[in-house]
């Protein structure tokens, strides 16, 4: 099975590889490729598993300010820094509340092209769809993992538009109401930043990660 999984993941590659959307850069054009992956996100550099039971999918990898600055070589490397908090945040969680390593589970981002301006930079709407119907729901359907953790309300509510459902808000409801999209939950939790974790606060954050572990060994 993981020998077909790859090959259709390289495939999906490859794709992301050759398509552009107006108004956003891809990884291919800063410091001669140094960030570009054989991934749809550099994410998964780091977080391939296949065979994964948990898919976890961030907003998106990266912003045209921050691609501009000298090589992170640990990015490069990695597909992520461990200097940023919102890494470090979701190790912490995997681990603590999923048992989980970053390296066993398949790590992606809903968009897989760089904004312009800052890291907080927000992305259309329908560009957000566009992606995640031609990239990331294509990834859930090869993985076929038993859990989609959504880092944050856009991503969360963007396979909800993209699946043909209605949006839910606000985050606390939206974390209260996972749902089946073919084989997998797909759940969402506050973003790993600073801010969602300042605004949904850290006592209530494990909380909802408490119940992701509850609901992830309710598989079993």
């Amino acid at each position: 099975m993981s020998a077909s999984k790859k090959s259709e993941l390289r495939e999906l590659a490859r794709k992301r590889k050759a398509a552009r959307m107006k108004g956003y850069c891809v990884l291919a054009d800063f410091h001669n490729g140094a960030y570009a992956c054989d991934y749809v996100s550099p994410w998964s550099i780091s977080a391939h598993n296949e065979d994964a039971d948990v898919m976890v999918v961030g907003h998106d990898w990266s912003s045209e300010d921050w691609m501009k600055r000298p090589v992170d070589k640990e990015s490069a490397r990695r597909g992520y820094s461990s200097k940023f908090q919102t890494n470090k945040n979701l190790f912490d969680l995997l681990r603590r509340h999923l048992g989980l390593e970053f390296e066993q589970v398949y790590a992606t981002n809903a968009f897989p092209f760089i904004k312009k301006g800052r890291s907080q930079g927000s992305i259309a709407t329908g560009d957000m769809i566009w992606a995640i119907q031609e990239f990331l729901l294509p990834q859930i359907e090869i993985i076929r993992p038993q859990l989609v953790v959504c880092l944050g309300l856009a991503v969360y509510n963007g396979i909800r538009r993209s699946s043909k459902r209605n949006v839910v808000r606000p985050l606390a409801a939206a974390i209260n109401s996972p749902f089946d999209l073919d084989c997998s939950q797909v759940a969402a939790v506050a973003h790993t930043g600073a801010r969602g974790i300042n605004n949904r606060g850290r006592a209530q954050i494990d909380k909802d990660w408490d119940a992701l572990g509850r609901l992830l060994r309710s598989f079993k």
